[in-house]
């Protein structure tokens, strides 16, 4: 069976985990969290080793104040961590359409902005991304940005524009920390204090390690957000190998483009080497496909269902304007996509998807 995906080790990883091991320190700031850090601080302002993308969503929720009757902004087509950090807090959640890129649609970001509208959450799917300077003009200075970058890390400037920045370093990712991994970027220097005790359990612990204060006590709400050093020591092998592993992944989308370009049915906007999907007729078609991939050995999977047609989505939001794109992408079928996979394997998929079509 061809694996839809399959963690990915350089021969960094085991060194590194085994190297951390044997220092005896496995929590707050060891050495490769250090190091990966360093590394982080060269593309992003200030970051965060946290120990998912969700919580990194949570902490910019606690950072903001998010509290009932504020409104959050994003689209409906994005996974369920999105919302959940901001419902959480209270928010209502103010779901939009997408365009045909599936991103979030900027004349539906305007439509839905109220006075209540306190941030928009745009997010990058497979490392395309609306026009962020637009979405920053739209916003001025009294709706903060989110940027949900799950899928971004080193695309171009994503990441960069948002009041914070929320990447995902899960295994299923283009760079990983073995299993579940985030890292929060904090753009706006106005919320890196309070951030830093939200991290610290809600205390103000840096700045006791930092000798400002002589004893730590709690400051503010918080929770136990911080990456363990295992997963610091094998993100920092990855992270030694990310220019490698990133055009790896982007010559497999462009095999798979070489090779099912003709189909007009086909249709995949990925820049950055995370994913390449089918977009079928219709749900039907994309089940008969996914199941007749299984039979020859491929295993493949649907996307996101539209937040707002779910149950929860409608308790803790509502869709607002026209729903041109945002149903219309479930129809989509991500094919396998990870560094474990040949040449040929990718050519016998395309012969498959080609096989069902013809």
């Amino acid at each position: 069976m061809i694996k839809f995906n399959e963690i990915y080790t350089t021969d960094k990883e085991k060194k590194m985990i085994s190297d951390t091991l044997s220092k005896g320190v496995l929590v707050g700031e060891t050495f490769y969290h250090k190091q990966v850090l360093e590394l982080l601080n060269k593309s992003y302002k200030k970051t965060y080793l946290v120990h998912t993308c969700t919580a990194a969503l949570e902490i910019a929720a606690l950072a903001l104040n998010i509290k009932a009757g504020d409104e959050v902004i994003m689209p409906s087509y994005t996974f369920v961590s999105s919302a959940n950090a901001f419902a959480l807090r209270g928010a209502k959640i103010v779901f939009v359409d997408v365009n045909e890129e599936m991103v979030i649609d900027l004349q539906a970001v305007k439509n839905a902005i109220t006075e209540k509208t306190k941030v928009v959450v745009p997010v990058h799917y497979g490392g395309c991304s609306c026009d962020m300077k637009e979405l920053k003009n739209i916003c001025g200075n009294h709706i903060y940005i989110v940027e949900d970058a799950a899928q971004s890390i080193f695309d171009k400037s994503l990441g960069t524009y948002g009041d914070f920045s929320c990447i995902s370093l899960h295994s299923t990712k283009n760079i990983t920390s073995g299993g579940e991994g985030g890292i929060l970027v904090v753009n706006n220097s106005d919320f890196i204090n309070k951030v830093s005790c939200i991290v610290e359990k809600g205390t103000n612990r840096i700045s006791f390690q930092n000798k400002e204060v002589e004893k730590y006590t709690w400051q503010t709400l918080g929770s136990s957000f911080c990456m363990d050093g295992i997963r610091a020591a094998y993100l920092y092998g990855q992270l030694l190998e990310k220019d490698d592993i990133l055009e790896r992944r982007k010559e497999l989308v462009a095999l798979y483009q070489e090779h099912l370009s003709a189909y007009e049915i086909l249709k995949s906007k990925d820049q950055n080497g995370h994913l390449f999907y089918i977009k079928a007729k219709n749900n039907e078609e994309r089940d008969q496909l996914r199941k007749f991939l299984y039979k020859e050995g491929i295993e493949s999977v649907s996307h996101y269902e539209p937040l707002h047609l779910s149950a929860a989505g409608k308790i803790y939001g509502e869709f607002k304007g026209l729903d041109k794109h945002t149903s219309d992408a479930y129809r989509l079928l991500r094919l396998p996509l990870h560094l474990n996979l040949k040449k040929e394997d990718i050519v016998y998929i395309c012969q498959k998807v080609k096989a069902f079509y013809e």
